[in-house]
């Protein structure tokens, strides 16, 4: 066997973990797309939506 140079195929600590960060930021965006999200709205009182429309026209 002749020597050979080793190839330095190791990635720094900080590339390999801002490459993970990025998979994992992926994957929580597929995620959050697939959960469809439900909001309850609530009704405005009647002293809301006075001071509501009066700020709209104001």
């Amino acid at each position: 066997m002749r020597p050979q140079a080793v190839p330095d195929d190791r990635q720094r600590l900080p590339q390999v973990r801002a490459k993970r960060l990025e998979e994992l930021d992926v994957l929580r965006l597929l995620d959050r797309a697939l959960v469809q999200t439900e909001q309850a709205v609530r009704g405005l009182s009647p002293a809301m939506t006075e001071m509501c429309v009066q700020l709209k026209w104001n």
